[in-house]
C-alpha cells in the first residue's frame, strides 16, 4: 500500500484546553496517522529585532525551496 505523507500547521489561541482538544480529535480522526506532532516556537520578535535571525531564515528558506524543486523535478 502506498502511502502519502502530509503536512500542516495550526494557528489556535495560546490555551492548552484547546490544544488538549486539537490533540484528542487528531488522534479521534487520524488514529496512529499522526506520526509527528510540534508545538513551534513564536519567533516573530526575534525575526524582527535579530538581523543574523533573519539571514538564516533566508537561507533556510532558500535551501528548502531548492530542496523541494530538486525533489519534484525527479518525480
Amino acid at each position: 500500500m502506498e502511502t502519502r505523507k502530509i503536512n500542516f500547521t495550526v494557528e489556535i489561541e495560546d490555551n492548552d484546553l484547546i490544544e488538549h482538544y486539537l490533540i484528542k480529535a487528531m488522534g479521534e480522526m487520524l488514529g496512529s496517522s499522526v506520526v509527528d506532532y510540534q508545538v513551534l516556537t513564536d519567533t516573530k520578535d526575534l525575526y524582527e529585532n535579530d538581523t543574523t535571525f533573519r539571514k538564516l531564515t533566508s537561507i533556510y528558506y532558500d535551501a528548502k525551496r531548492k530542496r523541494n524543486d530538486y525533489i519534484n523535478s525527479k518525480l
